[in-house]
């Protein structure tokens, strides 16, 4: 585990994020998306687990698909919950994520970044549209979520992650770097590791 703490006023806010890769090199991506979180605006890494490895969550039988690499990061930061997510997802987007799958949340994928947990928050935060402009009014970008971020538009946020409990890809590596942490309305990481014990998971040497 990397412990790269820090307190600071101007960073206020606790946030976890999940990431994993399965196409490329998945390792090297998911260390360069740690330094990229290090370097977002109004962030700063707090703290990194070790690398793990799981198999793949496929969509349909017999579907193969490359083991995942996966990770969980701390940010302190001062972004919003909303302003946060967009900027993960400006990050897959750079990494080369895509979205053109009969079951995205299934498909292969360069980088994932899923926001986990913002403080203590519950709740849905529904998209917010760019604002209008007569330029983009005539663009024909509705399906490019890249460019809807990059004119302002904020995408529907639902805190806590509804799967993270679910997960070992997800629940082990948060317990490695904050085990008492509450899941709001859930107890704590910990408590949640035995219901994930037969899901097989493989901790990566450093």
């Amino acid at each position: 585990m990397a412990d790269l703490s820090l307190s600071s006023p101007l960073l206020p806010h606790r946030a976890f994020v999940a990431l994993g890769a399965n196409l490329g090199d998945p390792a090297a991506q998911v260390h360069a998306a740690l330094a990229a979180l290090d370097q977002l605006p109004g962030c700063r890494l707090a703290a990194a687990s070790s690398l793990y490895r799981t198999a793949a969550i496929t969509a349909n039988p017999g579907e193969v698909q490359p083991d995942y690499i996966n990770a969980v990061a701390e940010l302190a930061t001062d972004l919003p919950p909303q302003a946060l997510l967009a900027a993960l997802l400006a990050l897959e987007s750079a990494g080369g994520r895509t979205r053109h799958h009969s079951h995205p949340r299934w498909a292969p994928r360069t980088l994932d970044l899923d926001l986990l947990l913002y403080d203590g928050l519950a709740g849905l935060w529904p998209a917010v549209p760019a604002p209008a402009t007569a330029e983009a009014a005539s663009a024909d970008n509705g399906t490019d979520l890249a460019a809807d971020l990059a004119t302002g538009a904020l995408p529907t946020l639902l805190l806590p992650h509804p799967r993270l409990h679910l997960r070992a890809f997800v629940l082990t590596p948060l317990a490695e770097i904050a085990p008492d942490l509450a899941l709001p309305g859930r107890g704590t990481v910990a408590a949640w590791l035995p219901a994930v014990r037969l899901q097989q998971i493989e901790r990566l040497p450093a």
